[in-house]
């Protein structure tokens, strides 16, 4: 099987490469820049030289491939507009053609959970953008597409994502920040366990499947900056919103929401079975997965 991969350089893509690439799947990788080209050839991965900003330029890899999985995520004002019509190119290439197309959208589209864990039968927030690339992207069902939507709620591991962030910070600064309310509950999952799940995804899920991907129960955010502080010896701090956006960037407003979701459909259906330690280990553990696991990790 041959796999298009966008972002195969990043946090998320890059665990997923792996993944693919240790049950024998063949990686074809977009690249921006000399460098980002330079780190695929030296992991084994085909580079496809390309840009988000340009989606024309993204054709020639999908039609390469048997499989088509967007990771990547622009962080412009406009980046949404640009994902978009990536997405519609790449998704009119490969129309008719029976090919898998698996989409990163996030547990957040649901918007605020409440006291409730949601499963994939609840709707999405019609006015979230991601939401709405979803529905344009379960229309290509209707044209021989097998299009997968994947929702990753809080991702850690591997000293990656937004959680060194805030480590680092309570490091330096000797103060462990949560936003407030604080009770607020999240659902999370490691990297690895997340990079399975596109592989069995891509492998075994049916036309316009939509899966949660957590892996353990639901913590409030307040329960994570305390074990920062514990960790670190940092004290714990209330933030608001416009205090954390230094730290964690334009998504600290999503840190005063509950997500939480359930991620039994991916069990049941796919067989996803999460492995790695839980985000409070993680914490006190880092290499914790590491450790536990068998297969190598690129550095």
């Amino acid at each position: 099987m041959r796999v298009f991969l966008t972002s195969a350089t990043g946090y998320i893509g890059s665990a997923i490469a792996e993944k693919l690439m240790q049950s024998g799947y063949s990686v074809i990788g977009l690249a921006r820049s000399e460098e980002s080209a330079s780190t695929l050839q030296e992991r084994g991965i085909t580079v496809h030289r390309g840009d988000l900003s340009t989606p024309e330029s993204l054709i020639g890899g999908v039609k390469e491939a048997d499989v088509v999985i967007h990771t990547a995520a622009s962080r412009e004002p406009d980046g949404m507009k640009w994902e978009r019509e990536c997405v519609t190119t790449m998704l009119d290439t490969i129309a008719g053609s029976g090919k898998a197309f698996i989409y990163t959208s996030g547990a957040s589209v649901v918007g605020d959970t409440g006291d409730s864990i949601r499963d994939e039968t609840y709707p999405s927030n019609p006015d979230n953008p991601r939401a709405q690339l979803e529905t344009l992207i379960y229309g290509y069902t209707q044209r021989d597409v097998r299009t997968v939507v994947i929702r990753p709620s809080f991702v850690y591991g591997r000293d990656g994502g937004i959680l060194p962030r805030y480590i680092d910070h309570a490091k330096q600064q000797g103060i462990a920040g949560y936003v407030l309310p604080g009770d607020n509950r999240w659902s999370f999952v490691h990297v690895d366990d997340l990079a399975t799940l596109y592989r069995l995804a891509a492998e075994k899920a049916p036309a316009g499947a939509v899966y949660n991907a957590a892996n353990t129960q639901p913590l409030p955010m307040r329960t994570v900056s305390e074990a920062i502080a514990e960790h670190t010896g940092a004290t714990l701090t209330a933030w608001t919103p416009k205090e954390a956006a230094p730290i964690v960037g334009g998504i600290a407003y999503a840190f005063t929401m509950n997500v939480t979701v359930s991620a039994q459909k991916a069990v049941d259906d796919l067989g996803w079975q999460p492995e790695q330690p839980d985000i409070l280990e993680e914490i006190t553990h880092p290499h914790a997965a590491e450790h536990r696991s068998s297969k190598s990790h690129w550095d």
